[in-house]
């Protein structure tokens, strides 16, 4: 492989995806992004979905997370941190500490009103693996933190996971008996145990495979 194309790709990524203003990935590159975006009164009234469907910002935080993630492992730590930094502030915007919404306008706060279960996996997966890299240290900090802090608010919110108006998200009961939410909850739990060193996460993730369906208590 060219030892210069994880350079080359990361590079397009953040030219064409990452807006400088948030550093928050969009589904549309910049020349087609500012004419999908809905404005900021749209958003709150819940339009044209509470999702943002087809907008180019429904799913900003899963993009964001897993291009971290892949940053991160490629050794691409400038890169990583700058969309880490984009997530991370995305969610410090919430007056619930530990929400993940899906994406923010660039040149806002405003954002969609429902977020999902699927966001928030992706969104933690990153969030762990770039926490366990060479990025900078207080961002890295800062990802510990945030993991820790959606993990209690699941615990407070009883294992679901829910919108910031504290209406459920899509997806968003994980302490049940399907299993791919209960593989969702794990990893959660796994990545606040195993960066904050906690070792009430792991009880509680022990615990999740004990119970024949799933709960927690």
């Amino acid at each position: 492989m060219d030892p210069t194309l994880p350079k080359r790709l990361a590079r397009a990524l953040i030219e064409r995806f990452v807006d400088p203003r948030n550093r928050l990935i969009y589904s549309y590159a910049t020349a087609d992004r500012e004419e999908s975006l809905p404005t900021a009164d749209e958003l709150a009234q819940g339009l044209p979905a509470e999702a943002a469907w087809g907008t180019g910002m429904e799913d900003s935080a899963m993009n964001g997370g897993l291009a971290v993630a892949a940053l991160t492992r490629l050794g691409e730590d400038d890169q990583a941190c700058e969309i880490a930094q984009g997530i991370l502030d995305l969610s410090d915007r919430c007056g619930d500490e530990g929400c993940v919404p899906r994406s923010s306008l660039p040149a806002s706060a405003a954002r969609p009103r429902n977020t999902s279960a699927d966001q928030l996996g992706l969104y933690a997966y990153g969030l762990w693996v770039f926490s366990r890299g060479h990025g900078d240290a207080r961002l890295r900090q800062r990802a510990m933190a945030k993991l820790d802090a959606i993990a209690c608010r699941l615990r407070r919110d009883g294992w679901i996971w829910n919108n910031e108006d504290g209406s459920p998200a899509a997806g968003g009961k994980l302490n049940g008996s399907e299993l791919e939410k209960r593989l969702r909850l794990a990893g959660i739990l796994m990545a606040a145990a195993q960066t904050t060193g906690d070792p009430h996460w792991r009880r509680f993730l022990d615990h999740l495979w004990t119970k024949r369906d799933g709960s927690l208590t």
